[in-house]
């Protein structure tokens, strides 16, 4: 993983680092990728396609580490009896479910994070737009 070493990718860090909440900074993820999803109609460049992948990849390589974290989280608050069902019900039972569920969805982002990557490798000697003066010569 790499990360942007321009300055504009130094202010960025900056920002993330400065958050101090979990479920700020996972808020933070949704409103970025929600803000990506208005602005990609405005690339242009094939290289600009190529940086968007390999950020994607590399949001999707962290998330493992993520996943692990929420179900650590849940599995030492089960074993400290600190958790509750709503229900009265086992509470076991729905940190099973939970797990199961969240290692489904680790290998989905993990091989999604590989399928990015190969996009961006097959972009790799790809350019464009190329110009009228290009496209004759």
């Amino acid at each position: 993983m790499q990360a942007n070493r321009s300055p504009q990718g130094w202010r960025h860090r900056a920002l993330a680092r400065g958050l101090t909440e979990p479920t700020a900074a996972a808020e933070l993820a949704v409103e970025s990728v929600c803000r990506l999803n208005h602005l990609v109609e405005r690339l242009q460049k094939v290289a600009d396609v190529h940086t968007v992948l390999g950020s994607l990849a590399i949001c999707l390589e962290c998330m493992p580490r993520t996943l692990e974290g929420l179900t650590v989280c849940l599995v030492s608050q089960q074993a400290a009896g600190t958790l509750r069902r709503g229900d009265g019900g086992d509470v076991r039972e729905r940190v099973a479910v939970v797990g199961a569920a969240v290692a489904e969805a680790h290998q989905g982002v993990s091989a999604a994070a590989a399928a990015l990557r190969r996009a961006q490798v097959g972009l790799s000697d790809v350019y464009g737009p190329i110009t009228e003066e290009d496209r004759r010569g």
